[in-house]
């Protein structure tokens, strides 16, 4: 499907889902866009993308929906709210949801959406704003094989690094995980760096940090690093 003929609509333009709007308008694909502060439009409308005055405007004519929101919450009111996507969402065209999202918000979106007849990938995406605006996203994609591949040229505009992951529930699942290998020892190492330490007759120099690394069969390995004396953490590839 060639990009100029390909519509696709944006809804959620926070601080990851700006940058991955402008992506597309980069990559060529008509865009319309929508969001619940509409100032944060603007920008967008001013390089070309097409303004929305609700979510299902947004969806009119789209073949692809991308939607980019906070929590579940979100994304159920933009589905199913009395002008929610799924009102102008037209037969046969494809909603990727990027938000992180629990799987059983994606099991109720992609069934009742099967229901119209119009089809449902979730695509949490991780790592930076940065990586956003390059283009650069790690993009973990649940769905039927089918529309993970129809999808793929326009994940390809905001990820480098696209994984199919399997059926409905498990790219929200996988994200979940990846959060949890991440964060959770990290939030530990903190805790034990906090501890007061015993004085020590050593003369060697303690090391300021402490190293995490993470990595499945499927995803790139990424490490923490724990700064004890700024508490801060720093994940790079």
């Amino acid at each position: 499907m060639a990009k100029k003929r390909t519509k696709v609509g944006f809804v959620g333009l926070g601080l990851m889902g700006a940058p991955m709007a402008e992506c597309l308008l980069k990559a060529g694909y008509p865009l319309t866009v929508w969001n619940r502060t509409p100032e944060k439009v603007d920008p967008l409308a001013a390089a070309g993308a097409k303004k929305a005055a609700s979510p299902e405007a947004a969806a009119k004519g789209a073949d692809f929906v991308i939607v980019m929101v906070a929590d579940d919450a979100a994304l159920d009111n933009v589905l199913f709210s009395d002008e929610g996507l799924s009102r102008g969402m037209k037969r046969s065209s494809l909603l990727i949801n990027c938000s992180t999202t629990s799987p059983a918000m994606s099991w109720r979106a992609a069934t009742a959406l099967r229901s119209l007849k119009v089809h449902y990938l979730e695509a949490p995406v991780m790592w930076s704003v940065s990586a956003a605006q390059e283009g650069k996203l790690q993009v973990l994609v649940g769905g039927s094989r089918d529309d993970f591949e129809r999808a793929k040229p326009v994940l390809e505009a905001l990820g480098e690094d696209i994984h199919y992951v399997g059926e409905v529930g498990k790219g929200a699942t996988m994200r979940i995980a990846c959060s949890v290998i991440i964060a959770a020892p990290a939030a530990l190492m903190l805790r034990l760096a906090a501890k007061p330490q015993r004085p020590s007759t050593s003369t060697r120099t303690p090391n300021p940090s402490v190293v995490f690394c993470a990595s499945s069969s499927t995803l790139p390995s990424r490490t923490v690093w724990l700064s004890r004396r700024a508490s801060m953490v720093r994940i790079s590839p």
